[in-house]
């Protein structure tokens, strides 16, 4: 990249809000759509281009989630009051097999973050960009990254055992839900497999279909930090209720967004099944963009068509990586 366009692309990351070092410039793509540019001030920040009051300020907004009263999604005997935390890992366990080994996958988790966007900002007073975790950065190295700190997302202690460890540090020290603590326990050899190589494999080229994507992105760099973080985030119904849930599937999102922008087709179509088992004899239910994307209630309903261009006038947002 010359310097002149890196120095242009700063000024744009600038009047976004963004912080950004120069080395990180080698990054992004020297294309800047005129769609990615009427929504510059909707520009989701790579985690360690945050300014540190953004990242503090994200973190809080947080805390303030796992404390707001529960909106009556998740049930509960008289001995655990429920929060809105706990209903937003509760909506995504009751459709666990609808929005996961099923074409939906993508789409669901895009709205789902959106939906915990919109959360932070009417309930919290979140104003600063919306932070993603370029994950493949940290391979080999997850724990070390400066997210498993105390003044951030917790340390991230080794796995010793099955049941890993309580959150020991940190804002969301002792963090629970329903199901007992949030617990973590690192298989660095797991983790050591996200790696950037793997994401470009998923990404393919012009003629990688939807369900190719979807599926390679799935089950390996997705299916890996999950299982490596755990056991929580190992936890397919419960793996929201863990923080870090949010930096990486705004990571996975990414990965969909970058593919969606080889050609744009792919923002304004869908293909594939919705149906739990259709990979296993049962015949497919076609997934169309009227398909509905949902979370009890908590913020309105939508659709897969609704959320398909991310730079459309619903969602409004880009990633600063593909600026």
């Amino acid at each position: 990249m010359s310097d002149e366009k890196a120095e242009e692309i700063r000024q744009e990351l600038a009047a976004a809000g963004i912080s950004s070092a120069t080395s990180d410039l080698d990054f992004v793509p020297t294309k800047v759509s005129a769609a990615a540019a009427s929504c510059k001030t909707n520009v989701r920040v790579e985690w360690n281009r945050m300014t540190a009051a953004n990242k503090k300020s994200f973190i809080d907004a947080i805390v303030c989630l796992t404390k707001k009263p529960s909106r009556g999604v998740t049930p509960t005997d008289g001995t655990y009051t429920p929060t809105l935390w706990d209903d937003l890992y509760w909506t995504h366990s009751i459709q666990v097999n609808g929005v996961h080994s099923v074409d939906t996958f993508l789409p669901f988790h895009r709205y789902f973050v959106h939906v915990f966007d919109k959360l932070l900002r009417s309930e919290c007073g979140y104003t600063a960009p919306l932070p993603w975790w370029r994950e493949t950065d940290a391979a080999g190295k997850v724990k070390s990254t400066n997210l498993f700190t105390s003044s951030y997302f917790g340390t991230l202690p080794a796995r010793t055992s099955i049941a890993g460890s309580c959150i020991s540090d940190g804002p969301f020290k002792g963090l629970k839900g329903t199901f007992g603590c949030v617990a973590r326990g690192e298989n660095a050899t797991v983790t050591a497999r996200v790696t950037k190589a793997r994401e470009n494999e998923c990404h393919g080229n012009a003629t990688t279909t939807y369900r190719q994507h979807r599926i390679c992105v799935e089950s390996t760099n997705h299916s890996d930090m999950h299982i490596g973080i755990g056991p929580t985030m190992a936890d397919v119904a419960l793996s929201p209720a863990d923080p870090i849930f949010w930096m990486h599937h705004s990571y996975i999102d990414y990965q969909w967004k970058r593919w969606q922008n080889v050609a744009s087709s792919r923002s304004t179509s869908i293909e594939g099944c919705y149906n739990p088992g259709y990979g296993s004899g049962a015949p497919c239910l076609a997934l169309e963009l009227d398909h509905p994307l949902g979370v009890d209630g908590i913020v309105p309903d939508m659709t897969v068509g609704d959320i398909l261009n991310t730079e459309n006038n619903i969602l409004c947002y880009t990633y600063d990586d593909l600026l």
